[in-house]
């Protein structure tokens, strides 16, 4: 191979993207307020147009909302886990009224949960934790894999009947 030539030939929305970096990092540093989300959205973006290059993409205005978008969401799985990491917290705190009857049948429901998790395949298991854990809407969902909406509705459907199924006994 002669080390002159690419390899491949670039998109034109690879082009764009790096001809937009130092832009690009500006916006999302001003608009996350730090280098740590607007890092993991340009390389979202990247990735996204690297890993899809059918998606040829010329316009500033697409690339800049794609990264805005990575990073809104980013910033709300932050705070869906600063909500479950206090409601965790609370509960944690809360123990030491429980009766060890109380305490045992908590451990197993949740034992039968994260085993119903498992058991789901793993895109539909994806799903559930982006949509439930991480607070990503549906719709950014079934952008991020490639799905129609009505796929990700019925996932998520099945993957609440299933999880509940294997601890309603527990409840």
């Amino acid at each position: 191979m002669n080390q002159g030539q690419p390899v491949a030939r670039r998109s034109a929305s690879v082009n764009l993207l790096l001809s937009n970096q130092e832009s690009l990092y500006r916006y999302l540093h001003g608009f996350a307020g730090g280098e740590q989300y607007s890092d993991d959205a340009f390389q979202s973006v990247a990735e996204k147009l690297l890993n899809h290059p059918e998606k040829n993409c010329e316009s500033p205005g697409y690339l800049f909302r794609s990264a805005r978008n990575s990073t809104i969401d980013a910033l709300r799985a932050q705070a869906t886990r600063a909500r479950y990491e206090s409601a965790y917290a609370i509960t944690v705190g809360s123990v030491e009224n429980r009766s060890p009857e109380q305490i045992v049948d908590a451990e197993q429901a949740l034992q039968q949960l994260q085993a119903a998790l498992e058991e789901l395949p793993l895109l539909t298991r994806e799903i559930f934790l982006l949509f439930h854990v991480h607070g990503i809407p549906q719709r950014h969902i079934a952008d991020k894999f490639e799905l129609h909406l009505s796929t990700v509705e019925k996932r998520l459907a099945k993957a609440k009947s299933h999880c509940f199924q294997r601890i309603r006994d527990l409840l």
